[in-house]
């Protein structure tokens, strides 16, 4: 289960970084930026809203390896473990059209 767990998420982790370089490319229809032929930082409120949810995102599937890290180490029953595995399943559920993405993760 470690491998399959591992795969889930660096899947993951690829996911959100595709997501983080898409929310740093997108403009408002009227950002000045959009339209500047230099790349600077701009006041459109998608982008920084799109960022924010990325970094919930990695928080929680850091959490979720501190369940299994804290299971491994104290070697408790697998519960924490199942639901970890459960509610990272349940992340990645959102990129299923992925092609990395396996039907077995189906939560």
């Amino acid at each position: 289960m470690r491998t399959t767990i591992n795969y889930l998420v660096g899947f993951l982790h690829a996911r959100l970084d595709d997501d983080e370089r898409d929310a740093r490319l997108f403009h408002e229809l009227d950002c000045p930026v959009r339209t500047a032929l230099a790349p600077r930082a701009c006041w459109c409120p998608c982008p920084g809203q799109l960022l924010g949810h990325v970094d919930i995102n990695r928080s929680l599937v850091a959490r979720h390896m501190e369940r299994l890290e804290r299971e491994r180490i104290t070697q408790g029953w697998p519960s924490e473990s199942i639901r970890a595995f459960e509610c990272l399943k349940a992340m990645a559920l959102a990129y299923e059209l992925h092609p990395d993405w396996p039907d077995t993760w189906y939560p």
